[in-house]
């Protein structure tokens, strides 16, 4: 359920301002030898959103305060901060594993426990990292691109098993983990397709090739980050973040890793003004009511 959820909203996030890419987006890709396959399993995710994913977390949205959306955003964008710390010092970026670690420390004390993003107000900003990027940054290559419902690389698989170890709830030991765990990665997931369905509705009246666009933007940002760029194609979760909660080995994905690879293609330039990314931790998408025909997953 993570992944698919995942798949349909950090999809969208990604592809938000990205039509500039899809003149080319049907053409083959070295990267994607199960391509067949994979296009099978995001087909699947595009009927699963339609009939089951995309009314619950439009209810969700409708029916939970934004306040009590914006606390869960931060306190489960705070507990990434551990795989980011980790990360930073594993890529001998000594700067921003300090960065991380002031956010960290900030928010969960002045932010009680990672519900308030104080450390932004601080001048504290938060950036993405993880496993994968450190394998990454020291030459290993991203491996075939694969589709589980959502978008990865084999490498960024291998790399969330790693993540997934620096989940600080992984080593807590409390009453009824499990549920509380799967419950508050629902609650997060549901969150975040509400908040992409503006930017998937825009793809879907945009890309010609909704699959092919998804692969590009997801490559494109996974290279970004192993090259330390500080934005990335767009603003996103990670795809591929085992260390939420809610994650016992998996990525979404989205988050969650990450931007921009040297052999998928040229950046398109010029890209068009399209209505702001959401992102983790912050911001409200506008919501509308009226479910698109064909939503990719």
């Amino acid at each position: 359920m993570r992944r698919l959820i995942f798949a349909t909203a950090l999809g969208a996030v990604l592809l938000n301002g990205t039509s500039a890419w899809a003149s080319d987006a049907g053409s083959p890709s070295k990267d994607d030898p199960w391509e067949g396959l994979n296009r099978k399993l995001y087909s699947v995710s595009q009927g699963l959103d339609r009939a089951i994913i995309r009314p619950a977390a439009m209810a969700y949205k409708r029916i939970a305060p934004a306040p009590f959306r914006m606390v869960i955003r931060n306190f489960l964008s705070n507990l990434s901060e551990p795989k980011v710390i980790a990360n930073d010092i594993l890529q001998l970026r000594p700067v921003r594993a300090v960065e991380a670690t002031g956010r960290f420390l900030v928010n969960s004390t002045a932010g009680i426990g990672g519900m308030f993003d104080v450390a932004t107000e601080v001048n504290l900003p938060g950036h993405e990292n993880s496993f994968s990027v450190t394998l990454g940054h020291y030459g290993v290559g991203q491996g075939p691109y694969v589709y589980l419902l959502a978008p990865a690389t084999v490498r960024s698989l291998i790399g969330s098993v790693a993540d997934g170890a620096m989940d600080p709830l992984y080593w807590i030991r409390y009453p009824h983990k499990t549920e509380v765990s799967l419950g508050l990665g629902l609650v997060h997931d549901l969150d975040l397709r509400a908040e992409a369905d503006g930017a998937l509705k825009s793809l879907t009246a945009d890309a010609t090739d909704p699959y092919a666009t998804i692969r590009s933007a997801y490559l494109q940002n996974q290279q970004s980050l192993v090259n330390g760029d500080n934005e990335k194609v767009q603003s996103l979760p990670d795809f591929d973040d085992a260390t939420s909660p809610s994650s016992p080995a998996a990525p979404p994905a989205a988050g969650s890793d990450e931007k921009k690879p040297a052999d998928s293609g040229p950046a398109a330039p010029d890209m068009p003004a399209a209505e702001p990314a959401p992102k983790v931790g912050g911001g409200e998408a506008s919501e509308s009511s009226t479910p698109s025909a064909d939503l990719p997953a």
